[in-house]
């Protein structure tokens, strides 16, 4: 699998990437049932405004990974 060197992207202030790991941790070990959305938003949020972002790409591995049900908004 190619990887991309984005580093240099990331120092211009080009692109930025939110790792959304930690927002199901909690989830995926048991402690929490679902994953705080206002929490994520809000962080994706002040993401966008660093860098004044005009493109917003997001991946949804997520649910993927974890169903659908794991993942809703309680």
């Amino acid at each position: 699998m190619p990887r991309w060197d984005l580093k240099k992207y990331v120092n211009e202030k080009k692109i930025t990437l939110l790792d959304v790991t930690p927002y199901f941790t909690n989830v995926r070990i048991g402690k929490e049932k679902a994953v705080d959305v206002r929490e994520v938003v809000t962080d994706l949020t002040k993401q966008i405004q660093r860098i004044k972002a005009t493109r917003l790409v997001i991946d949804p591995t997520a649910p993927l990974i974890f169903g659908r049900d794991t993942c809703a908004v309680g």
